[in-house]
Parts: structure tokens; sequence; C-alpha cells
């Protein structure tokens, strides 16, 4: 079964397509029961060990032609993927009508949340 990622901007006239500056492509998935929290891992190199199991679904591919989810960095893909091998982030921009945002709001709630789940994962 595969999942989508839907998301609306908050400003649609910000959809221009520009270049996003990744070096590559990323593939993302959605942790089940927290579907703002994404995690995006290199194509080129091997699935994380915290990907493995029904808690992460695959998502789509994400091109560097694409347009990024909101919530999505560049610099910090970069920086995440070369130490950890991924790069975990939150969808910051209101979500389709029919898509239960679930999770923290503010960017220290977000560190730990992320945090906690980090250490939830290393746990395992």
């Amino acid at each position: 079964m595969t999942s989508v990622l839907i998301y609306r901007s908050k400003n649609p006239g910000d959809g221009k397509l520009r270049t996003t500056g990744l070096e590559c492509t990323y593939n993302l998935f959605r942790r089940s029961g927290c579907d703002s929290l994404v995690c995006a891992a290199p194509i080129d190199r091997p699935v994380p060990d915290l990907l493995a199991g029904r808690q992460w679904l695959f998502v789509r591919a994400l091109h560097p032609s694409d347009r990024l989810p909101p919530g999505f960095s560049v610099k910090a893909v970069s920086e995440a993927a070369r130490f950890n091998g991924f790069y975990l982030f939150y969808l910051t921009a209101e979500l389709g009508p029919d898509h239960n945002r679930s999770g923290p709001g503010s960017d220290a709630e977000i560190r730990a949340h992320v945090r906690a789940i980090l250490e939830q994962l290393r746990s395992t």
C-alpha cells in the first residue's frame, strides 16, 4: 500500500517552480501515527535501519527538480544525510482537509519531539 503525501501551501502564489539546490534524489517516508513527521533518505545510500518495519511508510521520491515540501531544508538535509544517513523534518504548512495532522507546533516542541523519537529509535 502506497501512502500519499499531500500538502497545501498557505500562500498559493508561491508555488512557482524554482531550483531546489538538492544534490540528489531522496526517498521520503512518513511516520505512522504522526503524519507530519517525515524522514528523507538519499536514494544512493542504503536505507537506514530506523526505517525498517511498519512504523515508517514510503511516500514518494523527491527529485532535485521537485518543489520542496514545507519544512524541508536543503542545508539541513545535506548535513544530516552526510552524518546520519537520513534527515527528519516536520511538514510546516497546512495539510489537506482529509489529512490528520498531529504533532507539536512550536520550534522548541518540535525539537523536543524529534529528540524523543530519536531516543526511541536508538533503543530499538
